[in-house]
């Protein structure tokens, strides 16, 4: 009897230390260095790389490691301890050197509520092998709610374990702590401070926009950052979590409208992910590809619901987008649960010159 008791116990042990900690979760990567960052209740977490053990610079409850000098567009393995010796594998991959690279990415959104759907999505989407994934926001119900956070991790751990994680803000996060302390990568610099971040892999540029706040401020960091970026770059995605066009119940955000497209359009964004309406929804208006992912775990909505004269293709189904990236072809593709693909979309490279 003692003997079970104990066993009993080590497990509690167990499950609580797995439990307790948020991540690890991969950051920004570059051709020769990754960033991880986990949050810890007791700091007996650690990270071993190439049989070096990394505790992690701290900043709070929160850490984050730094590998460096590591090899272009190569894959490595890592080990986490959770602490009791509870150890976990995991993998990792260097972004490309050259801007002529091919790759997959996925873009997903609205994690929320039902755990057991984003489980399956998240499984699913690691099955695509994504050099990363995006998420459009609103990962949990509360974002002032540590407890909601901490399941969000467990569902999702495998996945922002085994590659890069690019998120944005929701009006569900509430701009708390929580989100800069777990994804420091997204703390923006100089004039948008910790509303807007930029990321560039092979020959994709990406810029993640805050929708909750400060619109018009990062408007001008916006039209800025696009101007000067572009060389080298075959590709602009924009994330934000307030769609610009919807036919869902919240509808298509005027702000965005009025602020942001017509630096889409002028600079020649080619893919708009965003969130807010929980369901999958394409749109497009002067060459820009307007996609709604908001069907990663929160309740769903009807489409159709207000008007959108831009919209090509909706459905009411939780899924995720593949994205299969070449240097002259981008393809999107919508996948529900049953594996099925409920819209797909090639762009061709857009060979004209960004205007000045």
């Amino acid at each position: 009897m003692k003997k079970i008791v104990g066993l009993f116990l080590l497990l509690m042990v167990w499950v609580s230390s797995y439990a307790a900690t948020w991540g690890p979760v991969q950051g920004s990567v570059t051709s020769t260095s990754i960033e991880f960052s986990w949050r810890t209740d007791n700091g007996a977490e650690s990270l071993t790389f190439e049989g070096k053990k990394f505790s992690g610079s701290p900043t709070g409850n929160y850490r984050t490691v730094n590998l460096r000098d590591l090899t272009p567009d190569s894959d490595y393995s890592y080990s986490f301890n959770f602490g009791e010796d509870v150890v976990r594998e995991y993998k990792f991959h260097t972004a490309p050197l050259d801007n002529d690279a091919s790759f997959t990415f996925v873009a997903y959104g609205d994690t929320r509520t039902n755990y057991a759907k984003h489980t399956e999505i998240a499984a699913a989407i690691l099955t695509r092998n994504p050099r990363f994934v995006i998420n459009s926001g609103d990962l949990v119900e509360n974002g002032e709610d540590a407890d909601m956070w901490k399941r969000f991790f467990l569902t999702a751990r495998s996945l922002m374990a085994n590659t890069v994680y690019l998120p944005v803000v929701g009006n569900h996060e509430h701009n708390t702590s929580y989100f800069a302390g777990i994804f420091p990568w997204t703390k923006g610099v100089g004039e948008v401070g910790d509303d807007a971040y930029s990321f560039i892999y092979g020959g994709v540029r990406m810029v993640f926009l805050n929708s909750t706040r400060n619109v018009e401020k990062q408007a001008i960091w916006l039209q800025n950052y696009l101007k000067e970026s572009g060389e080298g770059v075959n590709w602009t995605i924009v994330t934000c979590h307030y769609p610009p066009y919807s036919s869902g119940p919240h509808g298509s955000d005027k702000n965005a409208q009025k602020y942001w497209v017509p630096i889409f359009e002028k600079y020649k964004v080619d893919v708009v992910f965003a969130g807010h309406d929980h369901f999958y929804e394409r749109s497009e208006k002067n060459g820009v590809q307007y996609i709604i992912t908001g069907g990663g775990g929160a309740p769903l909505y009807d489409t159709e619901v207000t008007k959108n004269p831009y919209r090509i293709f909706s459905e009411k189904t939780y899924h995720y987008v593949v994205v299969d990236v070449k240097p002259e072809t981008m393809s999107l593709k919508m996948m529900k649960l049953n594996g099925e693909s409920g819209d797909e979309v090639q762009l061709e490279k857009n060979d004209v010159k960004l205007e000045k």
